[in-house]
């Protein structure tokens, strides 16, 4: 059995797909059993949902703090799109 600290590593990666059928047996069958990782999972979803709404939202006013931090999102959403 996974521990919590490897789950949260496995999911917090793109790269659980291309492991071992086994490895994602385990791991789901931990998320099954761990209130705590699926909550974070859940929260992890979340804001991965939140940073594309904010990258395809309108530009506010150039200079502003809510511009720095959308051409932000927008270079990182850049940089891991496959």
């Amino acid at each position: 059995m996974l521990r919590c600290r490897d789950v949260v590593q496995w999911i917090g990666t793109d790269a659980l797909p291309g492991v071992p059928w086994r490895t994602r047996l385990a791991v789901r069958l931990h998320l099954a059993m761990c209130v705590h990782c699926r909550a974070y999972a859940r929260a992890l979803r979340q804001l991965a949902r939140s940073a594309r709404a904010l990258v395809r939202m309108e530009s506010p006013a150039p200079g502003g703090a809510e511009s720095q931090i959308i051409q932000e999102v927008r270079r990182a959403a850049e940089r891991w799109r496959p």
